[in-house]
């Protein structure tokens, strides 16, 4: 995957009936989420991008698709206290059966550092911890589906400045976001290094909504059908049939 962010600036509307195809792919997505809990799957999302780029509203249907029992949101930093950087993710992952969604992961944290004065040597190593803890999850059998929503600079004004006239959204918006000018170099070789064999990044052009949506949600369900279990187990002879039920 090459990093410059813009070659992913298409902005099409999406072709095609997008209440069916979101119907569907959430279908796809409730199966796949049965199939995963009762396989004991552990799934790992991570949902970074631009803010303005529409993961609220990605989230927002995937949990529409999902089971909220078996699904965690992480969406907050936690202080490190002198901890590693990486010690935050550690207890949010998922357990067996479950789902962690990271609103904001740490490619993000790695980002802010690096726009905050991260030296070559550092950001390097950063980039290397990355890709290590990411190996370890896949080989400990995690599914890790990393997503980035992309939108271009006027595209991103246009809806932060809407969300601004809004007096309630007004809100919700801070400061604390790494600016943009500063952010996207970093943003793009950070996206280039850590596109690895076992867990590579799909670049969602996230200009328009419903065809990022679409997007989103297909690629998660196409990555948990490659890892998932499509049938289910046999039945367990500690499970016993409701009374009156057919009988084996």
């Amino acid at each position: 995957m090459g990093a410059e962010l813009a070659r992913f600036e298409r902005g099409g509307a999406f072709a095609g009936d997008y209440p069916a195809a979101l119907a569907d792919v959430q279908q796809r997505l409730h199966q796949l989420q049965l199939a995963q809990i009762v396989h004991g799957e552990r799934t790992i999302i991570i949902l970074d991008g631009w803010d303005g780029s529409g993961r609220k509203a990605v989230l927002r249907l995937l949990a529409a698709a999902f089971d909220p029992c078996h699904v965690s949101v992480h969406a907050r930093k936690s202080d490190l206290d002198g901890r590693h950087w990486l010690s935050p993710y550690w207890s949010r992952l998922p357990r067996a059966g479950e789902t962690a969604v990271l609103f904001d992961s740490f490619h993000s944290d790695a980002v802010a550092q690096r726009v905050g004065g991260l030296g070559d040597k550092e950001w390097g190593r950063i980039s290397d911890e990355i890709n290590e803890f990411e190996s370890r999850q896949i080989e400990h059998g995690a599914v890790l589906v990393k997503l980035f929503l992309h939108i271009s600079p006027a595209v991103q004004a246009a809806r932060l400045a809407q969300q601004a006239a809004d007096p309630w959204l007004r809100c919700l918006m801070t400061d604390e976001a790494v600016p943009r000018n500063l952010a996207q170099a970093s943003w793009e070789q950070l996206l280039t290094r850590t596109n690895t064999r076992w867990a590579p990044w799909t670049i969602v052009d996230a200009a328009e909504e419903q065809s990022a949506s679409i997007a989103a949600l297909a690629a998660l369900a196409d990555a948990l059908q490659k890892k998932v279990p499509s049938a289910p187990p046999e039945r367990s002879e500690n499970i016993l049939p409701i009374a009156g039920s057919a009988r084996a």
